[in-house]
C-alpha cells in the first residue's frame, strides 16, 4: 500500500496519506497523522489514488481494528447519514495518545538529513547519542523549540526516526472498584421450569451457528438475567464471545456482580466513566482473547470480542441505547447487523419490548420467546389509580398518597415517588376534566409558547390560539401545565419534615458518582424517601420499598411525540417492578382513563400493545413507516427558517414521491444555549438511506448547524 485513505475523527475528514517504504500498513491499522501541525490518530480504511503532495504517515500504533468492525463503521456511516469519520470514531480503541504521549527514537543506522543551523545540529547529536531509545516528542519540542521541531519532521519523514505511540499503563483497579459496588450477587444453582424451556431453544440457536434474533419477553422478575448468563456459559463452552448490553451506568455494577458470581473473573466491564488508560487497558483484554465476556452500556458493543457467539440486549426498549451524538446509531439495531455479520445470536429482553421490537416478533422475523410467570419470591403490588380530579391535594400530592406516605415510613420501610417529567414541554390541559389540546394532524399535543401565547404542533408545524375555555367542557380551567423533581422534593419536606428525602434527577445524574451515591445511601436505610425521574425506574432492588408512588402519571402522554402512550405504559410497568416482595403502587393521574394508565393497572401489555400498533398504523407511524427528523440550529431565526425551508425543497425532489416532508417548524425547545432551533420530519413506507444519502456530508450555510437523525426516538 504506497497511499492510504485514513479517517481521522479528531480532524474531522478522511484523507490521503502516503505510506513511507518501511511501513506495512493494511485496513484496520490505526496509525498517527499530521493534519496542519498537529498530530492525529487516524484508521486505515483502505489503499487510495496516488496523490501529488500528500504528508507521510506519522506512524503506526501497532494495533489493528478487526475488519468486521471497520465495516460495521462503514455500515453505520451510510444507514444513519452520518460522515465516515464519526462512525470510525466509535471502533477506535480509546486513549489512544495523541501528540502529547507520541515517543521518537533515531534509527541506528539512519539516513542522512541535512541539519539546518547550530540548533538542528545541537538536536542530531542528541538524537545520535540516544538511538535506539524512545524519547518524548513532547519534551524534544520543549527543549529544542520551533528550529528543533521542523528537523524532527524532516528526520522521520525521511524515515531517519521511528515513531509510536506511548500507550497508557495495564490498570485495572477502578473496573474491580466499579464491580465491587455491586455487592454479593445470587446466582441460582439451576434454572426454574420456564428459564429452562426457554433456555433449552436459545442454546440450540446458539449452537446452530447462524444469525437469529430473539425477542426474550419476560415478566419483572421472570429471571432474565440468569438466562442470559446460562447462555453466555454455554457460549463460552463453545468457544464464542459474548457482549451483555446494558442501558444505564448504574445498573452495571449489580449485573456484573452476577455475571462473575456465575462466570468467574473472566466478565470484564467497560463505559465511558472509565478513564482513557483504563478502557484501553479493558480494550486490549478483549483484542487479545483474555477477557471474553463483556459488559456495558451501548459503546461496548464496539469492543474487538474474538470469535463473537452472542449478543444480549437488555431493556432493548430503552431510549439510552440511541446515541444523541454523531454519529446517532441506536444500539439495539447496530447489535442486529453486527450479529449477523459474525454469524451470532442476538438476544432482546425486555418485561416491556419496544413497539419495533414486538411487530418483529409478531410477524415472524424474531424468535418470539415468553416468560410471564414470576419467580417464587415474587409477590404481586396492589396498583391503586387516583383521579386528582376527583380527591383532594396538596400541592401534586393527593391526601391518599400522603397518609400512605406517613404509614410507610411509621413503620420502618422506605418509598419512590416518580415524576414523568424528562423530554418535558409545557403542554395545555384543562384542571376540570383533564383534556389536553392536541394537533388534529398528528396525534400529538400542542407545545405552549408563553412568548406568544400560542399553541405549536412540532410536528406539523400547526398553530392555534389557546381557546378561552377548555373545548371539552366549557372550564375557562385551561393552564400550560410545568412541575419538577426539586420542587416535589421541598413541598415533601415541608409536609413529611421527620423524614429524610433523597432527589435523583438529571443534576444529579450528571455528576461523576452521583447516581450511585443516592442509590448506595437509600440501600442502606438511611433515607426514607426517593425522589426522582427515569433513572429510579430502572432494574435495581430495594428490599425495604413498600410504597411507589407515581405523581402525575398523565404528564408524558402530552409530549409532542407518537411514542408518549409506550412510553407512559412502559414507565408505569417498570415502576411497578421495583416492589419485588409485595407493597403498593399509588398512580395519581388527571386522565386515569387514558389506555397507557388502564393497561399498566392490570400489567397487560399484549392490550396496550395491539392498541398502540393499531394507532401508529393509522398516522403511519414506525413500525409502519420510516422517519428522518432534520434539525437546524442558529442565533437567527429566520436564517434558520430559510435555510430549512430550501432544504426541506430539495429533499422533496430527492424523494421523488418515495416519502413526505412534515414541516418545517420550530422545535419544541425553541430556544437553547441562546440558539434558535427548528425541524422537519421526513415520513416513508420504508428506509431513506438511498434518497438522502445527500444529508451524510450536507454543508450548511455558516451560523447554521445542522444535525439528521435517522430513526429518532426522541422527538423533542
Amino acid at each position: 500500500m504506497e497511499f492510504a485513505r485514513i479517517a481521522v475523527p479528531d480532524a474531522g475528514a478522511v484523507l490521503t496519506y502516503r505510506v513511507p517504504s518501511e511501513m506495512r500498513l493494511a485496513r484496520g491499522d490505526v496509525v498517527l497523522v499530521q493534519v496542519r501541525e498537529k498530530v492525529f490518530t487516524g484508521l486505515v480504511l483502505g489503499e487510495d489514488e496516488p496523490f501529488p503532495g500528500a504528508r507521510p504517515v506519522y506512524g503506526s500504533s501497532g494495533i489493528r481494528v478487526p475488519e468486521s468492525l471497520v465495516s460495521l463503521a462503514e455500515w453505520i456511516a451510510g444507514y444513519y447519514l452520518s460522515p465516515i469519520h464519526e462512525a470510525v470514531r466509535l471502533v477506535l480503541p480509546p486513549g489512544i495518545p495523541r501528540k502529547e504521549r507520541i515517543e521518537i527514537c533515531m534509527r541506528r543506522d539512519p539516513p542522512a538529513v541535512e541539519a539546518r543551523g547550530p540548533v538542528q545540529r545541537e538536536v542530531f547529536a542528541y538524537l545520535w547519542e540516544r538511538r535506539g531509545r524512545w524519547l518524548s516528542r513532547d519534551a524534544l519540542i520543549r527543549r529544542f523549540g520551533k528550529p528543533g521541531k521542523d528537523f524532527l519532521e524532516r528526520m522521520i519523514e525521511a524515515g531517519a526516526c521511528r515513531i509510536r505511540s506511548k500507550l497508557p499503563r495495564p490498570a485495572g483497579k477502578e473496573m474491580e472498584e466499579f464491580v465491587g459496588q455491586g455487592g454479593d450477587a445470587f446466582f441460582p444453582e439451576r434454572p426454574l421450569t420456564q428459564q429452562a424451556l426457554v433456555l433449552e431453544r436459545l442454546v440450540k440457536e446458539l449452537r446452530g451457528g447462524a444469525f437469529k434474533t430473539a425477542l426474550l419477553h419476560g415478566e419483572t422478575g421472570s429471571g432474565k438475567t440468569a438466562v442470559y448468563a446460562w447462555l453466555a456459559m454455554e457460549a463460552l463452552r463453545m468457544g464464542r464471545g459474548v457482549i451483555i448490553l446494558v442501558p444505564e451506568i448504574s445498573l452495571t455494577p449489580q449485573l456484573a456482580a452476577v455475571f462473575r458470581k456465575a462466570l468467574g473473573q473472566s466478565v470484564a466491564v467497560y463505559h465511558s466513566a472509565f478513564s482513557p488508560g483504563e478502557r484501553m487497558w479493558v480494550w486490549s483484554k478483549v483484542a487479545s482473547g483474555e477477557t471474553r465476556v463483556v459488559l456495558g452500556p451501548r459503546s461496548a458493543l464496539f469492543l474487538p470480542v474474538e470469535n463473537l457467539g452472542l449478543i444480549v440486549v437488555d431493556e432493548e426498549h430503552d431510549d439510552s441505547y440511541k446515541s444523541q451524538r454523531p454519529p446517532r446509531y441506536h444500539a439495539r439495531d447496530v447489535a442486529a447487523v453486527r450479529a449477523k455479520s459474525e454469524s451470532a445470536l442476538l438476544v432482546l429482553g425486555d418485561a416491556t419490548p419496544s413497539a419495533e421490537s414486538y411487530y418483529n416478533a409478531r410477524r415472524g422475523k424474531y424468535l418470539y420467546l415468553r416468560m410471564p410467570e414470576r419467580v417464587p419470591a415474587y409477590i404481586d403490588p396492589v396498583v391503586r389509580v387516583i383521579d386528582l380530579k376527583e380527591t383532594e391535594v396538596s400541592g401534586v400530592f393527593s391526601l391518599a398518597l400522603l397518609d400512605a406516605l406517613r404509614d410507610t415510613v411509621r413503620s420502618g420501610h422506605q418509598a419512590i415517588l416518580f415524576l414523568n417529567r424528562r423530554g418535558y414541554a409545557p403542554y395545555i390541559q384543562c384542571l376540570r376534566c383533564g383534556a389536553v389540546l392536541n394537533c388534529p394532524h398528528c396525534s400529538v399535543s400542542y407545545t405552549f409558547h408563553k412568548d406568544t401565547g400560542l399553541a405549536v404542533c412540532h410536528l406539523c408545524g400547526k398553530t392555534s390560539r389557546v381557546p378561552g375555555v377548555c373545548p371539552s367542557c366549557g372550564s375557562p380551567s385551561l393552564v400550560a401545565m410545568r412541575y419538577g423533581v426539586q420542587r416535589v422534593q421541598e413541598n415533601l419536606e415541608a409536609l413529611l419534615p421527620g423524614a429524610k428525602t433523597l432527589r435523583l434527577d438529571r443534576d444529579i445524574s450528571r455528576r461523576r458518582g452521583g447516581p450511585e451515591r443516592v442509590f448506595r445511601e437509600f440501600s442502606s436505610g438511611r433515607a426514607q424517601i426517593l425522589v426522582g425521574t427515569q433513572l429510579v425506574t430502572k432494574g435495581l432492588d430495594f428490599p425495604g420499598v413498600k410504597l411507589v408512588g407515581v405523581l402525575l402519571a398523565d404528564m408524558g402522554l402530552f409530549r409532542p411525540d407518537f411514542r408518549a402512550a409506550e412510553r407512559t405504559f412502559q414507565l408505569l410497568a417498570q415502576v411497578r417492578g421495583r416492589l419485588r416482595t409485595g407493597g403498593i403502587v399509588m398512580i395519581q393521574a388527571l386522565n386515569p382513563e387514558e389506555r397507557a394508565i388502564r393497561f399498566a393497572k392490570t400489567n397487560d401489555y399484549e392490550g396496550f400493545m395491539e392498541s398502540e400498533l393499531r394507532e401508529r398504523k393509522r398516522f403511519a407511524y414506525p413500525p409502519f413507516s420510516k422517519l428522518v427528523l432534520v434539525e437546524a440550529r442558529g442565533k437567527s431565526q429566520e436564517k434558520v427558517m430559510e435555510f430549512l425551508e430550501s432544504l426541506a425543497k430539495e429533499t422533496i425532489s430527492s424523494l421523488g414521491g418515495g416519502g413526505q416532508v412534515l414541516g418545517p417548524s420550530p422545535s419544541p425547545y425553541e430556544r437553547v444555549a441562546g440558539l434558535f432551533r427548528a425541524r422537519f420530519l421526513v415520513k416513508a413506507k420504508r428506509g431513506l438511506t438511498p434518497e438522502l444519502g445527500f444529508l451524510a456530508e450536507y454543508k450548511p450555510p455558516p451560523g447554521i448547524d445542522l444535525t439528521v437523525d435517522v430513526d429518532p426516538v426522541d422527538m423533542m
